[in-house]
């Protein structure tokens, strides 16, 4: 990856148009300014909603005001009857990891927040996952060699909004 001397040279902000995502795209936009760090904020459009084209293309515009660099990532695959929530995470996951890995990306922040946090454990709970699974999501980890991160696991998405 292009990390020298410990700091991060390319980092990416998964911004789906939430409350926050976008709170967290600013605050990396803010912070990567102060310390020399390319941001790049990436939406997925998985094409799974009429309305889909047209919230990223609001996302780029609204971004793109503040001098954030955007990128909208398209699915070409045809959606499922049944697993769609599965479809679109494993299909996200990839199209996340296909651009940062050829745009060398040290890592990519996502807007996981404590409400997203106790749902996660919640929904393992109900699907007998185990010890490992109660766990719930990481802040940093690994997915399909994706590095990821999660600055916000501990803060709750009321406290995002102005």
């Amino acid at each position: 990856m292009s990390n020298v001397n410990g700091k991060y040279q390319h980092v990416a902000v998964g911004v789906s148009g939430g409350a926050d995502s976008l709170a967290l795209c600013l605050l990396a936009h803010s912070w990567g300014k102060e310390n020399g760090v390319k941001i790049t904020a990436l939406t997925v459009d998985h094409g799974l909603r009429k309305e889909s084209a047209r919230e990223a293309a609001q996302v780029k515009s609204w971004l793109t005001k503040r001098g954030i660099s955007h990128v909208t990532l398209l699915l070409d695959q045809p959606s499922p009857r049944h697993g769609i929530q599965a479809f679109a995470r494993k299909w996200r996951f990839q199209l996340l990891g296909d651009w940062c890995r050829i745009n060398l990306v040290d890592v990519v922040m996502l807007a996981h927040t404590i409400e997203d946090q106790m749902e996660t454990i919640c929904m393992r709970i109900l699907a007998h996952s185990g010890p490992e699974g109660l766990s719930g999501m990481r802040r940093n980890t690994v997915v399909g060699g994706l590095r990821i991160h999660r600055p916000l696991l501990k803060i709750s998405k009321s406290r995002l909004k102005p």
